[in-house]
């Protein structure tokens, strides 16, 4: 079972959305998220957080409200993956994190925190420890959290660059791409794994030890 999980970063075109199946997930929304949803038509399963974002007499009865107070540890983005693997969710796909977050995607304005961008990237991990694939997607970019193999489809996407998650990481042999590599190890102060391109449809980056961000462009 996947769930689609919209935060409140900004999303400046939806054309992209069509490549999931989100009428057959669980829509998740995280505060003002829901905004999201709410311009594309989607009645959320659930809508999470502190409801500090987000006006919630707008939301639909239909959808189930979890509130949490304002004063808590957890982000927003970190109940809502929370709650996804919670309810057997296997998989994960993270709308509106990659862009500045809004204080509020209703009336527009932009708050500017790229600690929350980090923040969101990390969302990633935090759904691997629960046990749950994960991916943050938006409309010019997709980022997966690799441990040991994946197959990537290039779709639209041109470029491929490979970080090291990890201090270390090693084994690491990539296939399918312009610039292959066989048992090669990256740290993150020495990596070489930049702006890599797509050779055919599937491409695949195996690793035996550490782990990589890899993050897909246009």
């Amino acid at each position: 079972m996947t769930s689609y999980i919209f935060l409140a970063g900004e999303i400046k075109y939806y054309d992209f959305l069509a490549d999931y199946d989100l009428k057959n997930g669980v829509s998740i929304c995280a505060d003002g998220g829901y905004a999201h949803a709410e311009r594309l038509g989607i009645l959320p399963d659930y809508i999470v957080g502190d409801m500090d974002s987000v006006d919630e007499g707008i939301f639909p009865a239909e959808s189930k409200i979890i509130r949490y107070p304002t004063d808590k540890d957890y982000t927003d983005g970190q109940l809502a993956v929370k709650l996804a693997a919670e309810i057997g969710c296997d998989e994960i796909v993270i709308f509106g994190a990659l862009a500045n977050t809004t204080s509020s995607l209703n009336r527009g304005e932009s708050s500017g925190r790229f600690d929350h961008v980090l923040g969101n990237i990390y969302l990633l991990k935090y759904a691997q420890s629960l046990g749950v694939a994960a991916s943050s997607a938006e409309a010019d970019c997709e980022i997966i959290l690799i441990d040991k193999f994946a197959e990537i489809e290039r779709r639209n996407f041109k470029y491929i660059s490979l970080l090291p998650f990890t201090p270390i990481v090693k084994g690491i042999t990539l296939t399918g791409m312009k610039y292959s590599l066989d048992n090669g190890s990256i740290t993150q102060s020495d990596f070489q794994t930049m702006s890599n391109e797509f050779a055919i449809d599937i491409a695949t980056v195996s690793v035996e030890e550490g782990e990589l961000l890899a993050v897909m462009t246009l």
